[in-house]
């Protein structure tokens, strides 16, 4: 094999890789843990525990549940913490922090 042949199969190879890696963290969960998730619409959670309160005209829910990863209500953020968020946190609209613990 020339140069420009190894080249060539290395630019396939390689990103392929990559998606390949990235799909099975995304699968397992390993994904969502180290990232901060920001939900804008309640029908991206799979599910949702009893209503605890209220906050601006919505629920507040003890715990929700997203890629089967469950997440405890932890407090109340301003709109500008989605660009801040921690990892194993979940910010649902209007500014509710949910917490993996």
């Amino acid at each position: 094999m020339d140069f420009l042949s190894l080249l060539a199969l290395a630019a396939v190879v390689i990103p392929v890789w990559q998606l390949i890696t990235e799909w099975r963290e995304l699968s397992d969960g390993t994904y969502w843990r180290r990232v901060g998730i920001v939900v804008r619409s309640l029908t991206a959670l799979d599910s949702v525990a009893e209503v605890i309160g209220r906050y601006r005209d919505a629920d507040i829910y003890g715990s929700v549940v997203f890629k089967g990863i469950r997440y405890d209500f932890d407090r109340v953020a301003i709109p500008a913490y989605k660009a801040v968020m921690r990892r194993r946190e979940l910010y649902l609209e209007p500014g509710l922090v949910y917490v993996n613990r």
